[in-house]
């Protein structure tokens, strides 16, 4: 089984680093989405994510506070153990 990972593009990854550091402060609600392709395996049993989502922080009020895209495939479980593909 091929677990084909979208790389996408440096300037795109740093952009949402950026963006969660300066958007997700202690106190305050952001609303972090992750907007997958419809083809992901993310939805299938024991998938992961091939696709390349939109990533999206916004606030209590649902106002955008900043949107990513070009970023790369987006793994949860690597996000909640810290890991390095972000």
């Amino acid at each position: 089984m091929s677990h084909t990972v979208f790389v996408g593009c440096r300037a795109s990854r740093r952009a949402w680093e950026a963006a969660k550091r300066r958007e997700m402060k202690r106190g305050r609600v952001v609303i972090m989405q992750i907007e997958h392709d419809d083809f992901c395996k993310v939805f299938e049993p024991q998938g992961y994510c091939g696709c390349n989502p939109t990533r999206v922080l916004k606030d209590s009020f649902g106002n955008v506070l900043a949107s990513v895209e070009n970023a790369g495939s987006y793994d949860l479980r690597a996000y909640l153990l810290g890991g390095a593909h972000e």
